[in-house]
């Protein structure tokens, strides 16, 4: 019975001691080093910017290998990229990169916006909010990084957060 109780004591003690012992050696540990959102930021950048360079040196490397009839056909197809062809992997990277601004212009037709507003107004009368259900049609210009996008024809409603309001 006795060298049970030793042995648990021994036990109990290496681990007090274990804890003071790392405690007093692990000053240097990551936990007192982490990098802040600034230094996450630019390794992101940096990150980012050697990826574009490998890809670029990648495409280069590839279109040296093709034909010249084939890397003008492959030319010919980049310049007639159209949002059915486009690279969606790039698109989504370009459009949640915090380093490109992104610029949205949503454009009204007159009745589409009266429309809109009217909608808005009768559902609070009903139901005291203007969050509505109902989709009008729009058309939305996107510019990021040197690039302007036009798309025709896209839904837009009023309903969404409790931060909703009318015009």
């Amino acid at each position: 019975m006795t060298s049970v109780v030793i042995k648990r004591i021994v036990i109990i003690v290496s681990l007090i001691l274990t804890l003071f012992v790392s405690q007093a050696v692990s000053q240097d540990n990551l936990l007192f080093y982490l990098p802040n959102d600034e230094l996450i930021a630019e390794a992101q950048q940096y990150l980012y910017q050697t990826d574009q360079e490998v890809s670029s040196i990648r495409d280069d490397f590839i279109r040296n290998q093709l034909s010249p009839a084939y890397r003008a056909l492959i030319e010919q197809q980049e310049e007639a990229l159209t949002l059915e062809n486009r690279d969606g992997l790039r698109d989504f990277e370009i459009l949640f990169d915090h380093t490109v601004d992104h610029t949205f212009t949503i454009h009204f037709s007159s009745d589409a916006w009266n429309q809109f507003n009217q909608n808005m107004y009768d559902h609070y009368d009903i139901y005291g909010n203007y969050r509505t259900n109902e989709y009008e049609s729009v058309d939305v210009t996107y510019v990021a990084d040197g690039e302007t996008i036009e798309i025709q024809e896209v839904g837009i409603r009023s309903k969404g957060n409790i931060f909703s309001r009318k015009p």
